[in-house]
């Protein structure tokens, strides 16, 4: 039906038991996969259908509350591999507030939140007795089932491995190899060390800055905040994080910086010690939507040879439409200071890879680069040895090189990953379908890549 503009919807009503919650989304999710066989695309159930609308005072039971939302995060995860979008009515908690809320969600992911405004109190209703108005909530956000993060990276590769494809199908038009340039401490280095490869570098800017520009963009314009209101915090590994924020050209949506402080990995424990909290004994939280969601492509960044592990899954994707192996890359992983391997990609043919971390390996890469002892097509470079995951701002451990061992935490949470392909990221897809139009388009360019000749180096004039 699509073809013709129109959606198949239905409004499915499940034989409810009040405070029941188990036996009511199990209801649920067998309606959805009936309505999933019947080509449905869009399924709503009633208000309060996880608890049932006529539990009266039990809404006020802390019991019932919690029993609601494992239900629902449940319903959640059981309607994932269904294609169609489910609407869910459930009593929700913000704050020390509840609200009666409608749950949108598709395979798996949450879409959004509506609570109730209008709050009747007349004849047989009496809701304001439990719920509270949604009206005033409209620039906030409701959690509802626990989400992963690294947005920013996802999209970095959507960027880069695009850019990537596009130079080595125009293979005459560009200057060989290309450069990643999501490792500020690398593009100073190269600016400084070998100024006339600068041309080389991608033009995509960092996961940290490509994210604080949509986070006064996209971000502000759905919530509908004055961008000027919002105050960006990086957390980071990378103490060069800190003057890659302060560049003049990171300064997309107005005179303010796109990313407005940012903090090392060691600075944030030591503000931790300082206050005397202990992450180890809080709460998980979901991060916030949209910008929230990651992929295990994203994870690996801080790993070296992710970024290129990453990139390559990514662009393998563009070029032939299916997805590789999410291990074909491996050859390139690992925290040897040089790595290279060549892959080959249908209707490309070979591509020759390197992974260089450390700046002592990155010095006599470019050497051997500008002797002709080597050639390569894509370059990833971190400046610190074992990458991110080794980064100047990490926290120290006394005789002890702890990259190695992060490294290998970040490859095994990708292994585990349910979406591993940054073009599979829901929200990646979402924001370019709704913002960003495509890969390298001009809201692209503006937002998501940059000027390395914009700002020049101490040494030049």
């Amino acid at each position: 039906m699509d073809n013709f503009g129109f959606l198949k919807v239905a409004a499915a009503v499940p034989h409810v038991r009040v405070a029941d919650c188990d036996y009511n989304t199990e209801r649920m999710a067998a309606m959805a996969e009936e309505a999933a066989r019947r080509g449905v695309e869009i399924v709503a159930f009633p208000e309060l259908g996880v608890t049932a609308y006529t539990c009266g005072d039990l809404l006020l039971q802390q019991t019932l509350l919690d029993a609601a939302d494992e239900a629902l995060e449940r319903l959640v995860r059981a309607t994932r591999k269904l294609p169609l979008t489910l609407i869910a009515g459930a009593p929700l908690r913000h704050g020390s507030t509840l609200y009666n809320c409608a749950v949108v969600f598709t395979q798996g992911k949450v879409l959004g939140v509506v609570p109730k405004t209008y709050i009747p109190d007349y004849g047989e209703f009496y809701e304001n007795r439990w719920f509270a108005s949604g009206a005033g909530i409209s620039d906030e956000h409701i959690a509802v089932a626990g989400q992963q993060a690294d947005f920013g990276a996802d999209l970095t590769i959507m960027e880069e491995g695009s850019e990537f494809v596009d130079r080595f199908t125009h293979r005459e038009r560009y200057t060989w190899p290309m450069f990643t340039s999501c490792c500020p401490g690398w593009v100073r280095f190269l600016k400084g060390q070998f100024p006339d490869y600068t041309d080389n570098l991608s033009t995509a800017k960092s996961p940290q800055q490509m994210f604080g520009a949509l986070a006064k963009s996209y971000f502000a314009e759905k919530i509908g905040v004055d961008p000027k209101r919002i105050f960006v915090v990086s957390i980071m590994p990378c103490i060069a994080k800190k003057s890659e924020a302060a560049l003049p050209t990171m300064r997309t949506i107005s005179d303010d910086p796109d990313v407005d402080v940012v903090l090392t990995t060691r600075e944030i424990v030591r503000m931790f010690r300082g206050e005397q909290i202990n992450p180890a004994t809080m709460e998980e939280t979901p991060f916030d939507s949209p910008l929230g969601t990651g992929t295990g492509a994203a994870v690996i960044f801080g790993a070296s040879g992710g970024v290129m592990d990453a990139a390559l899954r990514s662009a393998y994707y563009l070029v032939t439409g299916s997805n590789p192996d999410p291990d074909a890359f491996s050859a390139i992983r690992g925290v040897k200071g040089w790595k290279e391997a060549t892959f080959t990609i249908p209707k490309v043919g070979d591509l020759s890879v390197a992974v260089v971390s450390g700046l002592s390996n990155a010095r006599q890469l470019m050497t051997d680069l500008e002797e002709g002892r080597v050639h390569y097509d894509f370059v990833e470079v971190m400046a610190c040895p074992g990458g991110c995951a080794g980064g100047g701002g990490q926290p120290i451990h006394d005789g002890t090189e702890m990259a190695e061992a992060r490294g290998n935490v970040l490859w095994s949470i990708d292994k585990k990953s349910p979406v591993r392909f940054s073009h599979e990221n829901p929200e990646v897809q979402t924001l370019y379908r709704e913002y960003l139009r495509a890969p390298l388009s001009g809201r692209s360019h503006h937002l998501l890549h940059t000027d390395h000749e914009g700002w020049k180096m101490p040494n030049q004039k």
